[in-house]
């Protein structure tokens, strides 16, 4: 686990192997970066600690899970370390953007009237959207800040069944994960973070191979 995965000696890859797609990409990536993931579960809540510094946290976990979806040589420990470095204001203040865009949806959703919580759930599903597209956008490429969020809402629409998936596993990852708190905590340490990263990595990636716009 605590070995860089890169001087690990794989069985290697046939040179004439058909490039995996769909659920058999993500499979075998999940499987080959699973202790990666662990590790960048753990990573991502010490560096939340100061709830302020979630936005880095955020970029660096992207870089991490894109790399992955890349298959590019990676480590989590060297990856997230560098990226919590870059652009620092900028990842700053779009994580306090969305912990703030957030936690006025949930206040909505739970507020009385069915109104109120209509509007409470739209906002968290589209600040949801936005910020997995984002992230993902921001890690795959180096281009400015208006030029990541304009992909990232074009994702939304290019590509919105993507965008629901991505939504229903991050859900199904992190929801139990608040609602059974403190039961939940083995589970909190380990794995809701690292795979809903995942997740949006593999999508995000898939994304932008198709559709970036620079």
């Amino acid at each position: 686990m605590f070995r860089p995965s890169y001087l690990k000696e794989g069985p290697g890859v046939a040179k004439d192997a058909p490039e995996k797609t769909g659920a058999a990409w993500v499979g075998e990536t999940l499987a080959r970066e699973f202790w990666q993931l662990v590790k960048l579960n753990v990573l991502f809540l010490l560096c939340c600690l100061p709830v302020v510094t979630f936005g880095a946290a955020r970029a660096a976990m992207a870089r991490c899970t894109v790399n992955m979806a890349r298959d590019v040589p990676n480590d989590v420990w060297t990856d997230f370390r560098a990226t919590l470095r870059q652009d620092t204001v900028r990842n700053l203040l779009c994580g306090l953007a969305e912990l703030a865009l957030l936690r006025m949806g949930v206040m909505l959703v739970t507020a009385d009237g069915f109104f109120p919580a209509l509007l409470g759930m739209l906002l968290l599903c589209v600040t949801a959207a936005f910020f997995q597209n984002f992230w993902a956008v921001q890690a795959a490429v180096d281009i400015p800040f208006a030029a990541a969020a304009k992909n990232a809402w074009l994702l939304c629409l290019l590509r919105p069944g993507m965008t629901v998936l991505g939504l229903g596993v991050n859900a199904l990852l992190l929801i139990p994960a608040v609602l059974f708190f403190p039961l939940s905590l083995p589970y909190v340490l380990l794995f809701p973070c690292g795979l809903s990263g995942f997740a949006s990595g593999m999508i995000g990636w898939s994304s932008c191979k198709r559709y970036l716009i620079r």
